[in-house]
């Protein structure tokens, strides 16, 4: 049927993206900023490009991927949504990139369990919060041209004095 055609069409663009990336990661210079990140790196990598002026901040990645939040605001009721006109690949990819990175990264579980426990979000609003997060992070070292180190960032939320620092150490 249709359904299993979609399906089938799908799992050959990912094959072909796969072969592509492949191809050019050996080539470009830009999938090394994602060295230290677990997972899909080259998927994040297309999906950041080379072209640095692409992008003017990270709001428009944030917003393109599918991570932002939308609120609409109606006199005094506020309600913040889903972001869901995005491409579904690009926001599945991120989606994932933070539920893998929850397996690897001190800090990343403990915003992980923050956002559940304390917050009380669900489990795929946590991940998009945790998706957003990290495309600040991950924006900055493509703009920037340095690799991604975990360290880096956990000496840095100790600059801020983060709470989640606490938390990430209490997760080892």
């Amino acid at each position: 049927g249709a359904g299993a055609a979609g399906a089938a069409l799908r799992r050959w663009q990912v094959a072909v993206l796969q072969q592509l990336l492949l191809h050019i990661s050996g080539r470009n210079t830009t999938v090394g900023f994602l060295n230290g990140v677990t997972g899909i790196a080259q998927v994040v990598c297309a999906a950041f490009g080379s072209d640095r002026d692409r992008y003017a901040s990270v709001t428009d990645l944030q917003q393109l991927s599918g991570t932002a939040p939308v609120t609409r605001q109606s006199g005094k009721t506020k309600t913040v949504l889903r972001r869901r006109a995005c491409p579904k690949f690009l926001h599945q990819t991120f989606h994932e990139l933070a539920d893998h990175s929850r397996k690897s990264s001190r800090w990343a579980s403990a915003y992980y369990d923050y956002l559940r426990q304390s917050l009380g979000k669900k489990h795929h609003a946590a991940l998009r919060a945790l998706a957003f997060k990290w495309l600040r992070i991950l924006f900055r070292c493509w703009h920037d041209r340095v690799q991604y180190d975990e360290s880096t960032y956990l000496e840095a939320l100790h600059k801020r004095h983060s709470p989640l620092l606490h938390t990430a150490a209490s997760s080892i």
